[in-house]
């Protein structure tokens, strides 16, 4: 499968990433993240302490929920309740997009048990260079970040695959990308969450 443009993406430290809904934007319903499912190398993982090299260019990056699975998510009639119980952790994330397309993704070090987390409230205020950008919530990956893991695992289920125990589910971006130019920073502060940031050189 080729890789798509922005939506769920699905990865591991030593397994492959994982890019559903091709074209969806903030706001988008599960059925976008059912429309396509790209793979990508591991490598998409980025170091959140690693500055990112764009040279004398600029990245385009934007906050969202990660799940981190514990236990496999597989479809058809994958439901969010059955991704949220395979969920071990949940993460902030950021995602970095080329040409419309997830190519990099950092994930916080804080996590949280997902017991006792609405995520559809789960909050974010964007940031570059201290400056804000938007603020939004969980509802707006998908309607809920656990639909876009339970969507996801319906689109592997066509080429007779799942979602994978030890996988990280990116859930859609909560904000458009941002442009980041180098020397300059981004920052996405979650509720419950924490703080990830990226820096780009």
């Amino acid at each position: 499968m080729a890789a798509g443009p922005a939506g769920t993406v699905v990865a591991a430290a030593l397994a492959p990433v994982v890019v559903a809904g091709a074209g969806a934007g903030p706001g988008a319903d599960a059925s976008s993240a059912r429309a396509s499912v790209a793979l990508l190398d591991a490598a998409a993982l980025h170091p959140p302490e690693s500055p990112l090299i764009v040279g004398g260019g600029s990245a385009q990056v934007a906050p969202g929920i990660v799940l981190a699975l514990g236990a496999p998510v597989a479809g058809p009639g994958a439901t969010p309740a059955a991704a949220l119980a395979a969920t071990a952790t949940v993460h902030g994330g950021l995602a970095v997009h080329q040409g419309g397309a997830v190519t990099r993704l950092v994930v916080g070090r804080t996590g949280a048990a997902p017991a006792g987390l609405d995520l559809g409230l789960v909050g974010v205020l964007f940031e570059r260079d201290g400056v804000q950008l938007g603020t939004a919530a969980g509802a707006a990956s998908f309607g809920h970040p656990a639909a876009a893991a339970a969507a996801a695992a319906d689109a592997l289920a066509l080429d007779e695959a799942r979602l994978e125990a030890g996988w990280l589910v990116w859930c859609g971006a909560l904000l458009p990308p941002a442009e980041v130019p180098a020397g300059s920073h981004a920052r996405a502060a979650f509720g419950h969450l924490g703080v990830v940031t990226l820096r780009c050189t």
